[in-house]
Parts: structure tokens; sequence; C-alpha cells
């Protein structure tokens, strides 16, 4: 689908979520029969499934195709790490397991509801659209006010939204929030899951007690697979007691493990698998090397110029290290060309005609001889 087609069916799906919006309002007044009311509300809601079906499918018809490991490592330039260390992986794998339309409290109309939580989802998935997200999820809760998934999820947004300005009230808020969502349902895992996120990696001191507490409830709930290690990270994390439902505690596996969670672009849970690397080898020059351009990666994407600037120093310091090792000298090209409010274009340039000198991956040359062209 060409991206032409693609502006066209997004402006159809607003307008047909608007023409939702008005529909109900003029029944809601008496401006429009109950018959009439039904025949427009059901072929809005029809048109409007129909085409965000379209967008989906041209959105997968217009993705590249899987590229090399190296090539999507250094695809995170893009960032799909944005927003918080759980929220893609977790959202993709998680609240798009209920089936749209599927009330958490049972038994409330699907229609609008169904469309607005496929919508907050989608645009969480999005670097820029947690604004959008947010809209959307406290459309459901006027019209529902206990659904879980929405409560869940707005809530969340305030935690990222607080952390992304440094506002910890604002995190503190998001944090109650998700603990009133959770009294909601009490099969529904998501909240647990989030509540561990949020306490181990957005306040400020972290509450080690939510952590573990949340973090159990969340693992006893059955959530996505994918999930499960970034929680069991987190709990060994501020609870000092080692996991090994990730890998076993065999550096090689782990490595390995963190590899395949990078080339599937599931990039949270390979931070926390280098991070697992590390307790066992603290001189892993790989963990270190890749744990430091993640660090400022999210940094970047969470608009935290010192976390950007701890993962330049965590892989400068793994070359002063390890000065023959060439990933190290890539990635601290890309994070110093792209990662940066202003590209530090000396240490970039320096760095990526070291990271050539010494023989990188074949798939990573190109990507560095670019860099440098853009440095001039």
């Amino acid at each position: 689908m060409n991206p032409e087609r693609l502006a066209e069916l997004e402006e159809q799906r607003r307008f047909l979520l608007n023409s939702i919006r008005d529909i109900e309002r003029e029944h809601e007044v008496g401006d429009v029969g109950d018959d009439d009311y039904r025949a427009l509300h059901d072929g809005y809601v029809a048109r409007a499934a129909a085409v965000m079906r379209e967008i989906d499918d041209g959105r997968s018809s217009l993705l590249p195709q899987r590229p090399t490991r190296w090539v999507r490592r250094i695809g995170t330039i893009g960032g799909t790490f944005a927003v918080a260390v759980a929220l893609g992986l977790f959202v993709a794998n998680s609240a798009g397991q209920r089936l749209p339309g599927q009330g958490l409290t049972g038994g409330q109309p699907a229609d609008e509801v169904a469309i607005q939580l496929a919508e907050g989802r989608r645009l969480m998935g999005t670097d820029t659209g947690t604004a959008g997200a947010r809209v959307a999820f406290e459309r459901v809760l006027e019209i529902e006010p206990g659904n879980a998934e929405a409560a869940t999820y707005s809530s969340y947004l305030l935690v990222i939204d607080g952390q992304k300005t440094g506002d910890q009230e604002g995190v503190r808020a998001g944090i109650a929030g998700l603990e009133a969502a959770a009294l909601l349902d009490e099969t529904y895992g998501d909240p647990h899951c989030l509540l561990a996120v949020s306490a181990g990696t957005f306040l400020d001191p972290i509450d080690e007690a939510m952590v573990t507490t949340q973090g159990a409830l969340c693992l006893a709930l059955n959530p996505p697979q994918d999930m499960v290690p970034m929680i069991e990270g987190l709990i060994a994390r501020v609870s000092g007691e080692t996991t090994t439902t990730m890998a076993g505690d065999n550096v090689e596996t782990l490595l390995a493990t963190a590899d395949a969670h990078l080339s599937d672009g599931e990039y949270s849970t390979a931070l926390i698998t280098y991070q697992r690397v590390l307790e066992l080898e603290p001189t892993n020059k790989t963990a270190l090397a890749y744990s430091g351009y993640l660090i400022a990666l999210n940094g970047r994407d969470t608009n935290n110029r010192g976390q950007v600037d701890q993962g330049i120093e965590l892989l400068q310091s793994t070359i002063d290290r390890n000065p023959e090792y060439a990933n190290a000298h890539c990635l601290l090209a890309f994070a110093t060309g792209y990662l940066l409010d202003e590209a530090d274009a000396e240490t970039a340039r320096t760095a990526g005609e070291e990271c050539l000198k010494l023989d990188p991956p074949a798939d990573i040359i190109p990507l560095i001889q670019k860099l440098l062209e853009e440095l001039g």
C-alpha cells in the first residue's frame, strides 16, 4: 500500500470515530431517533473497524523485510524502546490479548469501547502517540468507568509522563491509579506487572517491597511469556536473589538469548539479560557495550540526557578496557552521532573510523559509512 492511500485511510478513521461520537451526542439529546441511531451507529462502527484493519494491513506491507542482527540492532536508532522500559513489549503482548470489545467488567456495550481501546493500544506503540493514547483510554472510562484495561494504561501513561518530565509526584499519581486499577479485576495481571515496573524503574527512590509484592502477583496471573524475564529481573535486582529462568547461569547461553531478543526487537528484555550477564561476569565486553548503547537509547527516547551520558560513558569505558573490540567503537559512533540532542561529531567520527579499521561485521559497514558521510 502506498503512503498516500495510508494517509487517506487515517483521515477516514478520524472522520468515522468523530461521527460515532457525534451520533451518540445527537441521540442523547433526542435529535436522532432510536432506529436511525442504531442504523447509523452500527454502520459507522463496522466501517471504522474495516478501515482500521486496512490501516494495519497497510502498515504491515510498508515494513521492510526482517533485517540481519546488526541491522536490527542499529535500527534501535529509530527507537521502539521509547517511552518506557516495558511499554512497547508489554502492550503488544498483553493488552492486545483480550478480544476487541471484550470488556473487563462484563456486560458493557462494546462498540466505541472496543474502538477506543484498539486506538489506545495502537498509539501506545508509536514514538509520539502517548497523549492520544491517554485521550482514547480516558474516553473509554467516560463510557465504562470500571474498565480495568483503560484504567490501567491511562494510569501507566501518567507514570511515563512523570518520568519524562522529572515529576515524581506525577509518577506517584500514576502508581496510585495503577493500584486502584488492580482492584477492578482480580484476574487481570497488567496493573500488577506495571506497578512492579513503575516502582522498580521510575520511582525515586525505588519501592523494593512493591516490586517484589506486585511482581509476584504479576507472575501468578500468567503474564505474556516475554514479560516474565523482565519482572523476574526486577525482583532479582531489588531482592538480591538470582533468577535462573531466563537462561540459567551460563554466560554464553545468556548472550545468545540477549542476541535473540535484540533480533526480535525486544530491547528491554535484552537489556535485562545483559545485566544478568554482568552479574556473573562483570567485565564481559559484549554485555557492557550493548548495555551502554541500550541505556543511551532509552535516555534519548525518554528525554533523559543524564542517562544518554551514562550509556556513552559505559561504552567509552568498555573501549578503554577492550580497545580492539570493534562493536564497542561502532556503537559509540552511533550513540554520539544519533542519540545526543546535538551530535558529538568528533567522537562519532573517531569511533566510526576506528570501527571500520577493526573489521566489524559486514552488515555494519555501510551504516557506519553513512554516518561518516553525514558528519562530513
